[in-house]
């Protein structure tokens, strides 16, 4: 199976996790979506690094339903 369609993406900012568990279409499309609402420090990594954030900045898991909304910043 093609890496790009398992659900191993997550999506970054600098306000922490936005999203994990996605496939990397869905991924690039939240970037996309946050980059034109001005959201700062967007990357796309597994979600072994999104993993290893400190335990405040977990992020949803998307498994099982399309991209969420970006959580609102504390």
């Amino acid at each position: 199976m093609n890496e790009l369609t398992e659900r191993v993406w997550a999506v970054l900012s600098e306000r922490g996790c936005i999203a994990r568990n996605l496939v990397y279409e869905e991924a690039t499309k939240l970037v996309r979506k946050l980059a034109r609402e001005e959201t700062r420090g967007l990357c796309i990594v597994t979600n072994d690094v999104a993993r290893r954030l400190p335990e405040t900045e977990q992020c949803p898991d998307n498994s099982s339903s399309k991209p969420t909304e970006p959580r609102a910043a504390a």
